[in-house]
């Protein structure tokens, strides 16, 4: 008897220190919300139960036995944090596009638009500051120009595209989860540019044997074959040798690709290659006062431009018919983000992915010898943008060119049905989207409510 009073007293210790234990929990779940979210240590089932704890905290004691309904009719959808650190999608995420899925978009989006190369956590933190919302002292904000003002402008080019992305990244901010944001966002652009080189692999070395008036390879290349290619095969180099040096090239192939390897002749990212020329760089050879001569309209150039932007169908009907229309298959990125004119940042992406497929490179993250492949993106855009380089006539012009060339197949205004910012609460389209939103959420919870109530035994039976 006396085993079991000491028994019972223990007991009822641990109970009255487990019912401490939790009450310091809610009295803190509000406060440190934000330290906690930041632990890498937390598991998705612990985000979720430290999120209920927070909800209950504010519920009355006779209200107790109601505290699991209450959880499983809070909001199904995930906001940023969560969809950052929660690997698990919540039940109801698939419904809609999430705030994630937005800013991962964009990233796409921007990473075909404006540069394969952009550091989102400069440009996320450079326009935080403009703002004044990011802390003081951040390290990795841009300060100076040219920088800082190309920086700013795809901030706000950024803030144009994504619903609600100011309230969003201060979100972010205030739970710590801004590296987070920057990770999801550069891996998205990353995965979206290893899809369309995988796509040119082997569309490349189609179009490079038309280019070049040839039947066959010799040596053959097989479409899997990247160590072939580039200066290890002589018809592949052909394309990739500047035009000024064509005429030496052109007397011996072979024994200029071996002094390309020795690095005895020097083409680098600052040499534009051949196959950037319309007529393969005969006339650019001529004369040094010939290098523009061409440049940049090269028909290979602009299938793979319509490879990347509007599909493999469209590109093959193209391909076919260069110079004829042709109906139009609504697909690709320029139909999927709203796309509707060629930019030299567009026609500086298609160049450095051709340049990669036609290079002996396995991975575009790699450079393929002398040719450093950020350095020659941004080579094509300095034709645009250095002042000691641009001339706007011939801007002018090859502008003109690839858009009656090519913008015939390009989405109008009426057809823009890609990422956009949803500003307008008060236009039909917006009302009736909210609406069927607020219905298939409705449906949700009652779904949910009802396999609950099954699955918990809340039905009852009266016994006869």
């Amino acid at each position: 008897m006396a085993k079991s009073t000491r028994k019972d007293h223990q007991t009822r210790s641990k109970s009255k220190s487990s019912s401490k234990t939790s009450s310091k929990t809610r009295s803190r779940g509000r406060s440190t919300t934000r330290r906690q979210e930041a632990t890498p240590e937390a598991t998705p089932e612990e985000e979720h139960k430290r999120d209920s704890v927070s909800d209950d905290s504010s519920s009355n004691s006779e209200n107790e036995d109601e505290g699991p309904k209450r959880k499983r009719k809070r909001n199904t959808r995930a906001t940023i944090v969560e969809s950052l650190r929660n690997k698990k999608k919540r039940k109801g995420d698939g419904q809609r596009v999430n705030d994630l899925d937005a800013f991962k978009s964009a990233a796409r989006l921007f990473s075909c638009t404006w540069s394969p190369y952009i550091d989102w956590s400069r440009a996320l933190n450079t326009g935080l500051d403009r703002d004044e919302i990011i802390e003081a002292g951040c390290r990795n904000v841009a300060h100076k120009d040219p920088e800082r003002s190309q920086v700013l402008k795809l901030y706000d080019k950024l803030v144009e595209v994504v619903p609600d992305a100011v309230d969003l990244l201060r979100e972010v901010l205030e739970n710590e989860a801004l590296d987070e944001l920057v990770t999801a966002m550069s891996l998205a652009a990353s995965q979206s540019i290893s899809n369309d080189v995988r796509e040119l692999k082997s569309r490349i070395l189609v179009w490079a044997k038309q280019f070049l008036h040839i039947d066959n390879y010799d040596p053959p290349i097989s479409d899997d074959d990247k160590a072939g290619r580039g200066w290890h095969h002589p018809q592949i180099a052909r394309l990739l040798c500047t035009p000024i040096k064509l005429p030496e090239f052109e007397r011996d192939p072979k024994k200029f690709c071996a002094r390309v390897h020795e690095n005895s002749i020097r083409i680098n990212h600052e040499s534009f290659p051949a196959c950037f020329y319309d007529d393969g760089g005969k006339k650019a050879s001529e004369h040094k006062d010939f290098v523009c001569e061409h440049l940049l309209l090269s028909e290979i150039l602009a299938k793979v431009w319509v490879d990347i932007f509007l599909g493999h169908a469209n590109s093959a009907a193209f391909s076919e018919t260069p110079n004829e229309r042709f109906t139009v298959l609504k697909k690709g990125k320029a139909y999927r983000y709203g796309i509707n004119q060629v930019t030299y940042r567009t026609i500086a992406y298609a160049s450095v992915l051709m340049r990669h497929s036609l290079s002996a490179s396995s991975d575009w993250r790699n450079d393929d010898g002398a040719v450093i492949k950020r350095d020659a993106f941004d080579a094509v855009i300095a034709l645009f943008e250095d002042p000691e380089l641009t001339q706007p006539d011939w801007n002018a012009d090859l502008l003109s060119t690839w858009n009656r060339t090519i913008g015939w197949m390009l989405p109008n205004s009426d057809e823009i049905t890609g990422l956009v910012s949803n500003d307008d609460h008060d236009s039909s389209l917006h009302m009736i989207r909210s609406l069927i939103r607020s219905k298939q959420a409705q449906m949700s919870r009652q779904s949910d409510d009802v396999s609950n109530g099954s699955s918990t035994g809340n039905i009852t039976t009266t016994a006869p």
